[in-house]
């Protein structure tokens, strides 16, 4: 009977006949323990030859998307104007010369905080509305890149942007200005002002619902006033050299589409 690996010479002699044959069985049955394989790395996905075009929003989504605006997007200090300030004045030298009580000083000075309260809210709601409308443009043309010349790779597709940038203006204008829209917002004017371009220029204007009446009154729309975004300065600067070939009538409207900081930004590279 052969000796079994790890049991000596000398341990192997002071065994009995049946300790060894134990020994020699238990051997045989061993099982060696199974080692897990190693974790497999999930296979990557495959990239597609031609990634697809991101698909824009749908109008619906546009019609949800609600602004939220900051004290950061305000930017308010508090201004008292110069018709109240010329009040708070005489009524103080008033009260200091003793022509009237303090009483009386206290009643007039509360109604002039009052009135410059007043004027200061109208200041923040003007404010807040034209922060929601430059978001609602941001995030409009975020959607519908096909108004952005530096979105286009080709020179008629630039064209072309030019184009519907300048007409979507103008319906927004004309929108605006009809009292019976009133009561829409800003993104509402949008998609309204998108639908009667793309019919215009024979594009396919998709289905939406119809608008509903906010809980509040929206600003006044009168023009495209946002950067166009997703095309940083390769956008401005397109931008620029498209009215640089305008004259006359059309170069005055190609500036008056131009956001506040976009003309200055023209003006300082002319």
């Amino acid at each position: 009977m052969e000796r079994p690996e790890g049991i000596t010479e000398e341990e192997w002699e002071g065994l009995s006949e049946t300790e060894r044959e134990g020994l020699v069985d238990a051997g045989d049955e061993a099982i060696e323990p199974e080692v897990p394989d190693a974790p497999k790395v999930a296979d990557l996905p495959e990239v597609p030859e031609e990634p697809e075009a991101p698909q824009a929003a749908p109008d619906d989504a546009l019609l949800a998307f609600k602004p939220v605006i900051t004290d950061e997007d305000l930017k308010l200090e508090e201004q008292v104007p110069p018709e109240l300030q010329t009040k708070i004045d005489e009524l103080k030298a008033d009260f200091d010369e003793g022509e009237i009580s303090l009483h009386e000083y206290s009643d007039a000075r509360d109604k002039i905080n009052r009135q410059i309260y007043k004027h200061n809210a109208a200041i923040e709601e003007q404010a807040r509305n034209d922060a929601q409308w430059h978001k609602e443009q941001l995030f409009f043309l975020q959607n519908r890149p096909e108004y952005l010349p530096g979105q286009q790779s080709e020179q008629v597709g630039k064209i072309r942007a030019n184009a519907l940038f300048g007409a979507l203006n103008e319906t927004v204008k004309s929108l605006s200005q009809d009292a019976a829209n009133a009561h829409l917002s800003g993104m509402q004017i949008l998609v309204m002002a998108d639908k009667i371009v793309k019919e215009a220029f024979g594009g396919q204007a998709t289905k939406s619902p119809a608008p509903t009446k906010p809980p509040a009154p929206l600003p006044n729309h009168k023009t495209l006033s946002a950067v166009p975004i997703a095309g940083g300065n390769e956008v401005e600067s397109d931008t620029f050299a498209q009215i640089d070939k305008l004259t006359g009538a059309a170069f005055e409207a190609a500036l008056e589409r131009l956001s506040p900081e976009m003309r200055d930004a023209y003006a300082a590279r002319a």
